[in-house]
């Protein structure tokens, strides 16, 4: 198997290299792994006490039955959508005519004026500018959550379903968060951001509600929108006796027409491709298809465990109490090696400090306790798809230059290396020339990361220029057998990347290693639900 690894190693323009193919379950063990747990730290041990209230939280219906399978091809998932097309809601078919080219929007624009068959986010627009000019928020996080409470058991009762499902779950762990120690607490900013969830149809308002509920604890001011008739009347009643300033329904409009200040939205019964074909998501988006006898399938930011949004990590706590507790092959040694402050430092520094956990690894070990705390599966009672677990996303790094590795992709690479979860890793070189991955530090680099020792399995995909990106995101990223998780290392990420990304029902992040721990975690990994064993 050696041998085929390394005569195999060769990446041609244009074409995917995958040295090693594992089957079996995404979701590793540490026995599965061959790797023995860490010694546990101070965040490993905080983390181990939020593990069953936090993958709890995580459940909301997801159909991920088709994560890790290779999907139909594009002409069968055509005809699929032709048939389906009769059953299309109402709803669903003014998104689609919202997101034809703009020209023919400013034909069709008067009739449906006319009719005044949608809203004009006018009172989001309102509630969030009022939210601008607030030095805070209101609510200091306990009554955020009886804030919220409050909410849950109106929308139980009104609905009819119990409260685990509307929003409940979250609410028991950010109660848990309230009362947890010094070191894992719930998240605070000085900023309040708005936040719009839209449910497609009636059904889809339990499963909204508990969006919104997210939305509440995390410090937003929200939006509970629905499409005019039924569904905007129970809305109404769902957030009626709660200050508008806060919590407040609207009829829902065209995303097109979404205000540019609303930073979180989701949306509940429609597709990503419906939703983005001729609009920029905002900052943090998302949405939950239709339901069907599996639950619906996620897209974009909501199929990342964003309840790790709701925590925050005591950073001066935690760097005063931490040490090294994870021990280095050699495959992980060599890959320090490429990491700017261990080159920048060579020259300056003594032996003894040059410690790979000195040079920038340390930076990491957080994420590394993240996900060894939270490796194992949760099952609930009484819901659908009972285990829920987290599974490494398939991420996809841009790289532009090959005169130095960037320290994210590294770091990314060290991660891999260590984790407790099976990781999927494509490397995106754009731009550079016909030699450019046959020079070092890239040559060196991706011999290591494509070795197939210590679970590193990368793929290397080659792209002339940001065209070549964007014509593989419209051509190819579609059959993928996950929705493409870009992540950028050098430069911002074009608008229309962005916006081919979320209508694909993945996502464009700016950066991975953000100051925040729980944050990294979210958006390393994606969440599956399942039945458990047959």
């Amino acid at each position: 198997r050696r041998l085929l690894m390394a005569s195999a190693w060769a990446v041609g323009a244009g074409r995917c290299t995958a040295l090693v193919q594992r089957p079996g379950r995404r979701l590793w063990s540490s026995a599965a792994s061959g790797r023995a747990p860490p010694a546990i730290g101070p965040l490993a041990a905080a983390a181990a006490e939020l593990r069953v209230p936090m993958l709890a939280a995580c459940h909301s219906g997801r159909d991920t039955s088709l994560i890790g399978v290779a999907k139909e091809p594009s002409g069968a998932r055509s005809a699929a959508a032709a048939s389906e097309q009769a059953r299309e809601t109402d709803y669903q078919k003014l998104l689609k005519s919202f997101s034809t080219p703009r020209d023919a929007q400013a034909v069709a624009a008067a009739p449906v004026a006319a009719t005044a068959k949608v809203g004009d986010w006018s009172e989001v627009r309102g509630q969030a500018e009022a939210a601008l000019h607030w030095p805070s928020h209101p609510l200091q996080p306990k009554e955020r959550l009886e804030f919220a409470s409050a909410f849950v058991s109106q929308v139980a009762a009104l609905v009819g379903q119990n409260e685990g499902d509307c929003g409940g779950r979250l609410c028991t762990l950010y109660k848990q968060l309230c009362q947890s120690g010094a070191l894992l607490c719930p998240r605070t900013t000085d900023a309040v951001y708005s936040g719009v969830v839209v449910a497609a149809d009636q059904q889809s308002l339990a499963a909204a509600s508990r969006e919104i509920v997210l939305l509440l604890l995390s410090g937003h001011v929200a939006s509970l929108a629905a499409p005019r008739g039924s569904a905007l009347d129970l809305a109404k009643e769902l957030a009626d006796g709660f200050p508008p300033a806060l919590l407040q329904s609207v009829e829902a409009g065209p995303t097109i027409t979404l205000p540019a200040m609303v930073r979180t939205f989701r949306s509940v019964g429609c597709s990503a491709g419906e939703l983005w074909t001729d609009r920029v998501p905002p900052a943090d988006f998302g949405n939950f298809g239709p339901h069907s006898s599996r639950g619906r399938i996620s897209g974009g930011m909501a199929a990342a465990a964003s309840p790790f949004m709701l925590a925050q990590t005591n950073l001066t706590a935690l760097e005063n109490c931490s040490e090294p507790r994870f021990e280095f092959g050699k495959d992980v040694e060599e890959l320090t090696e490429f990491l700017s402050t261990r080159r920048s430092e060579a020259s300056t520094t003594s032996p003894q400090a040059l410690s790979a956990y000195a040079c920038g690894v340390g930076q990491v070990h957080n994420l590394l306790d993240l996900l060894w705390s939270f490796r194992e599966p949760v099952v609930l009672d009484g819901v659908s798809n009972p285990v829920v677990s987290l599974a490494a996303a398939h991420k996809h790094f841009i790289i532009t230059g090959n005169s130095a590795m960037p320290d994210d992709i590294v770091k990314a690479s060290i991660v891999a290396a260590l984790s407790p979860l099976r990781e999927k890793v494509t490397l995106h070189a754009v731009g550079l020339g016909v030699q450019g991955l046959l020079r070092d530090p890239m040559l060196s680099f991706c011999r290591i990361v494509q070795s197939g020792r210590s679970g590193l399995e990368w793929q290397v995909r080659e792209h002339k220029n940001w065209s070549g990106l964007l014509a593989w995101l419209h051509e190819s990223a579609g059959d993928e057998p996950e929705p493409p998780q870009l992540i950028s290392t050098q430069r911002q990420i074009e608008i229309e990347i962005r916006r081919r990304c979320a209508e694909s029902g993945g996502v464009a992040w700016a950066s991975l290693f953000v100051p925040e721990p729980c944050e990294q975690l979210r958006r390393w990994t994606t969440i599956l639900e399942d039945s458990g064993p047959a």
